[in-house]
């Protein structure tokens, strides 16, 4: 039988411009991989579109069979995060709440531009709940297991759990998610996968369920850099076309070495600390860096955080209802209930000290390509090992922590996967100013050509 093979969308454009498969024959083999009841599929899809999706197959096998010019996603099988508008379909966002919601009267921005561009939307992934953890736990819906030591069921991460599950079990070629404190990059780099979280506002939000508009930000999870870029320069709206190749001799990387290291597993340390010398030896010119501005998330955390302030504001009506309420996950409304005893003078006090830190870090970083940091500071935690709130509030923390640095400074940030088969799952951030996120990816590819086995 055919299988959904973990190829890049390069790779999968080849085979089917040779002929050798079709769009529609992937498209079964997904849909199966999807359906299997003893494997992930039940657990990463709660909305499967197999009717629209063998549609969209069919019209790109068609303009094939044609000769036609073809969009820059044909036949190429994604899937979307649960909180992006569908039409037809209520918007559920993990939830069991909006499960039967109002159907969307049509598709978010980011849906239907990808499939202008030719893409089969095979359905939408399994989330945290209202996109409120970077663990991945989902206790309505279940939870997809990691591919890493599968038995033991270690987690995803998340938010965007199902997203990285799809692509790491071969369900898709790629993957939309949100990243509002790390939620594309952690179960990217816990699913050996790359991830792109761009600047806010470089691909618009609109129909997609908010978590906190301020720092709310939409990208991809693929397994190259180029099917970032691609996936990213759709949804943006920007022309489509290869970034400029950098050299990778004379890179100037800055390694931070404020906060991300604090509490780190030494099993990312070292593998992390690896890397970046092979980074030196091969001519980029590595540099540590110290960003005392970077310390200051604790300060804002300390106020209660801009994400809880406003992912009250947007839940504030159904926690008022003690029905609608107690439906949600209770980690979930616990975390949302502490947005409650925020006020008005700590949230203006928390975006003054977000734009003091992001002054600062512009400064001190000033100069570099790019920065680098562990994605994640610890190795993805066993489902088992997160029964009590203690433990799952502690590995909450630090898997958000490096990653929600750099959504408050708002700087684009690629994770790459360090790692070989098999080995324990660990990513490296290599992170952008912001707005030049096109930089960015000509850099995070020329690192990857360096780091990154395949």
């Amino acid at each position: 039988m055919l299988e959904l093979p973990p190829l890049s969308i390069a790779e999968v454009e080849r085979e089917l411009s040779m002929g050798r498969v079709t769009s529609r024959e992937f498209t079964e083999v997904a849909l199966a991989e999807i359906a299997e009841p003893h494997d992930e599929g039940p657990a990463t899809f709660l909305h499967v579109l197999a009717e629209s999706a063998r549609a969209e197959a069919d019209a790109a096998d068609a303009w094939r069979r044609a000769g036609r010019a073809l969009p820059p996603l044909a036949g190429m099988i994604l899937s979307v995060k649960d909180l992006f508008d569908i039409a037809g379909l209520p918007t559920t966002c993990g939830s069991k709440i909006l499960w039967n919601a109002e159907p969307a009267r049509k598709d978010a921005t980011i849906v239907a531009r990808l499939r202008a561009a030719g893409a089969v939307i095979i359905g939408r992934t399994n989330m945290t709940e209202f996109a409120y953890s970077g663990i991945g736990i989902n206790p309505h819906f279940g939870t997809p297991r990691n591919r890493w030591r599968k038995s033991e069921h270690r987690v995803p991460g998340g938010s965007s759990s199902g997203a990285a599950v799809a692509v790491a079990e071969n369900m898709c070629f790629a993957s939309v998610g949100t990243d509002t404190g790390g939620s594309i990059r952690i179960p990217a780099a816990w699913n050996c996968l790359v991830g792109f979280k761009p600047s806010r506002g470089r691909v618009p939000t609109d129909g997609s369920f908010p978590l906190s508009p301020t720092l709310d930000t939409v990208g991809p999870i693929a397994r190259t850099v180029a099917d970032c870029r691609l996936i990213d320069q759709v949804m943006a709206g920007l022309p489509v076309g290869p970034g400029r190749e950098r050299r990778f001799e004379g890179l100037r990387l800055g390694v931070l070495r404020t906060l991300v290291h604090d509490l780190i597993d030494p099993i990312v340390s070292n593998r992390f600390e690896q890397v970046v010398r092979k980074l030196s030896a091969k001519g980029a010119h590595v540099v540590d860096v110290v960003v005392p501005a970077v310390e200051r998330v604790k300060e804002i955390n300390a106020l209660g955080s801009i994400g809880g302030a406003e992912a009250y504001h947007v839940h504030r009506n159904f926690l008022a209802d003690a029905d609608i309420a107690a439906a949600y996950d209770p980690r979930v409304r616990m975390r949302l209930e502490r947005g409650r005893s925020i006020s008005a003078a700590d949230f203006i006090e928390m975006h003054a000290i977000r734009d003091a830190m992001a002054h600062a870090a512009d400064a001190a970083t000033h100069g570099f390509d790019a920065i680098l940091a562990p994605t994640v500071a610890i190795l993805p935690p066993r489902l088992g090992d997160l029964a009590s709130d203690e433990k799952f509030s502690a590995n909450n923390i630090l898997a958000l922590r490096n990653t929600m640095a750099f959504n408050l400074l708002d700087r684009p940030a690629v994770t790459l996967p360090l790692h070989l088969v098999g080995d324990e799952p660990v990513g490296m951030m290599v992170v952008g100013a912001t707005g030049a996120d096109a930089d960015l990816l000509d850099v995070a590819e020329a690192v990857e050509r360096v780091v990154v086995e395949r």
